[in-house]
């Protein structure tokens, strides 16, 4: 997603808003219907949905025109972003609860970090190393069942939601250039388009006649694929459009707090203490990686010299206005 900073007017606070609990209850949609739907049918359905909502919008962007360089990442980035990202996911969502799998997906942006340093290789920051380690310590006091209790959810299954979120990040940063060339729409819908082709051949090859469910889900699926990928996708670049990334951004932290809700109200989900310390330390290791704590103590410093500033010149006016 490029942008090149917002108007900063307030209004982009309900589309990103909108966007990221959108987001956040992805993991407990996904929990609810791999309980009794199998979870290739489930990504079958639901990508299926949303490639051909976003076929227009690939035809308009004309990815096949694009240079040899550019069509060889975007089709690489097809496969990690969505067979390679949402299969292990999906899969995982049998035995993850869905505050725990939105949890870890808020490691990604520690792997888009990591990534992106060794594709530039540009040497690793001590905020970066500090980041990653705090983060990764929080998957372990969250997913370890001696810690975080039986609830917790099984290490393969644990294993598969980091690997979708590996490729997740590699996939960014691999296509990163792209948007910059293409733009967002264009880049996002071939991917949609190309990603969900080959999710479809891959699963439709692993799936028995048994494997789908009825027409309800189905209804269920498909609105459940093109809200998340789709709807909140237009929403995020709506709200980038008014106001800059640097605070858009931050609005990516409430994705897990969402799913840690909507587990607990929803699904019947009771998240252990460890559990929720660990979710605390992965945002704080994600915050610290990615610079966002020197900053936010940087505009804290900033306002209360302002506050101070006003505060010392209130006497003197008032002095200045009191009778003689």
């Amino acid at each position: 997603m490029q942008v090149q900073g917002g108007r900063g007017d307030g209004s982009g606070f309900a589309p990103a808003l909108a966007a990221v609990v959108v987001w956040g209850l992805v993991p407990v949609g996904t929990r609810f219907f791999v309980a009794t739907t199998d979870p290739l049918a489930f990504n079958v359905i639901r990508f299926g949905a949303s490639a051909l909502a976003a076929l227009p919008l690939m035809l308009r962007a004309r990815p096949w025109l694009w240079r040899p360089l550019d069509l060889l990442r975007l089709i690489a980035g097809s496969v990690l972003a969505i067979p390679a990202y949402n299969i292990p996911v999906a899969l995982a969502a049998k035995s993850v609860p869905a505050g725990t799998i939105g949890l870890l997906i808020a490691t990604e942006p520690i792997f888009i970090l990591l990534f992106s340093l060794v594709a530039s290789r540009t040497a690793v920051r001590p905020t970066a190393i500090i980041g990653a380690a705090l983060a990764f310590a929080g998957v372990a006091l969250t997913t370890w069942t001696g810690w975080a209790g039986a609830g917790a959810g099984d290490l393969a299954g644990v294993g598969l939601v980091l690997l979708g979120c590996a490729c997740w990040a590699l996939y960014s940063v691999l296509t990163a250039p792209l948007v910059v060339r293409h733009g967002a729409a264009g880049v996002a819908s071939s991917i949609l388009v190309i990603g969900g082709g080959l999710l479809i051949a891959a699963s439709l090859r692993y799936m028995g006649p048994g494997a789908w469910p009825g027409p309800l889900v189905w209804l269920e699926l498909a609105v459940m694929g093109l809200m998340s990928a789709l709807l909140a996708f237009l929403l995020w670049n709506k709200a980038a459009e008014a106001m800059p990334m640097s605070r858009l951004g931050l609005f990516l932290y409430l994705i897990p707090v969402v799913s840690l809700i909507g587990g607990e109200g929803l699904l019947g989900e009771r998240p252990s203490v460890a559990a929720v310390c660990g979710g605390v330390l992965i945002l704080v290791g994600v915050a610290i990686g990615e610079g966002r704590l020197g900053e936010l103590a940087k505009r804290m410093l900033e306002r209360a010299g302002r506050l101070s500033e006003r505060l010392g010149r209130t006497p003197a006016r008032a002095q200045s206005r009191a009778p003689e």
